[in-house]
């Protein structure tokens, strides 16, 4: 993802490189390559996708799927900026967005899909659709069913469709009655196929299922380790409050974040599991053998009104040399 986002107030902030344009083309060219690889037919490569093209993270009042307006200068110094640069290191695909972008849905903008991406960036790959963009047009008003999305989004650049069947149940009629080409469906076919090609999905269409076991490999879990630990930002540490002492006598840790491993993947990890997650807790357990450590979780999910465990939580923490205080949200509330 390499949406340019600048309102905190949007979700989906968290699964991109922020407000800079520079370091977003950096980061996504970076993610390209090390998900494509240098050989593409090598059995550990996937096409890259570049999401959500475009203007999305410029969602009006943070509310996802919002409208958008963008000035076309803007649009061009700022959001496509990233997204060029995909193209120029090989990315295979990208993603339409959800967003209204200046009265016309990224899904079904013939500007930004066939004169920007196509036209003038020269991108050859397969554009895909994000989860029910095509239908989403509908509820933005660009629409009027199914048959006009499928019609609208095809004939603005989108190759393929995700989730939703617009495409399925519409293109052969719009076709049909010459709403739509067959040169065009061509083309979109080709989009599509070209990429399979390249990655050897018709000579290698199945994974490797023992490739399995490099999940949780104690090099890549150490590599992991290592990237976490350069990449952490200590914004203040007043009076030398860390790193903590084992001559801590009692230490009150707060908040229920603090051992729960669901919540501390962060977002977008429909494979994870909780039980292979080292939480706080049990880190600061066995970094501070002889220190009588005491949990309190303080409230019961970041969404509850249920104020019953607060007292508890005081009580810990004014029996307690020193407190560490776990805050932040759910999983759930980000991406």
């Amino acid at each position: 993802m390499v949406d340019i986002s600048r309102d905190p107030r949007w979700g989906r902030i968290a699964e991109g490189c922020g407000e800079d344009t520079y370091l977003a083309s950096v980061m996504g060219v970076a993610m390209c390559q090390g998900y494509q690889t240098e050989n593409l037919k090598d059995i550990t490569a996937i096409a890259a996708c570049g999401k959500h093209y475009v203007g999305y993270g410029a969602t009006e009042g943070g509310r996802d799927y919002n409208t958008t307006l963008i000035p076309e200068n803007t649009l061009r110094d700022i959001y496509l900026t990233p997204f060029q640069a995909l193209t120029q290191n090989g990315c295979l695909s990208y993603m339409s967005a959800f967003n209204d972008l200046n009265g016309e849905p990224s899904s079904g903008n013939d500007f930004t899909l066939k004169q920007v991406l196509r036209k003038e960036w020269g991108f050859t790959g397969l554009v895909v659709s994000d989860y029910i963009a095509i239908s989403e047009m509908i509820v933005h008003g660009f629409c009027e069913n199914e048959k006009d999305a499928a019609l609208k989004a095809f004939n603005g650049g989108v190759d393929m469709e995700m989730v939703s069947s617009c495409y399925k149940n519409y293109l052969s009629t719009l076709v049909s009655k010459g709403k739509v080409t067959q040169p065009d469906i061509d083309t979109a076919v080709g989009n599509v196929l070209r990429v399979k090609f390249k990655l050897g999905l018709f000579e290698n269409p199945y994974t490797d299922p023992s490739r399995q076991s490099i999940i949780l490999n104690e090099k890549f879990k150490q590599q992991a380790k290592e990237l976490a630990v350069k990449s952490a930002v200590l914004l203040q540490n007043k009076n030398r409050t860390l790193p903590m002492s084992n001559g801590i006598r009692n230490l009150a840790i707060i908040g229920a974040l603090a051992d729960d491993g669901e919540n501390q993947m962060g977002c977008w990890v429909p494979d994870g599991q909780a039980k292979d997650s080292i939480t706080p807790l049990t880190s600061l357990k066995a970094a501070l053998p002889t220190t009588n450590i005491i949990f309190a979780k303080g409230y019961k999910t970041c969404t509850s009104t249920d104020t019953s465990l607060i007292q508890e939580a005081v009580a810990v923490a004014q029996n307690s040399q020193r407190i560490l205080l776990f805050v932040g949200e759910d999983n759930g509330l980000s991406g």
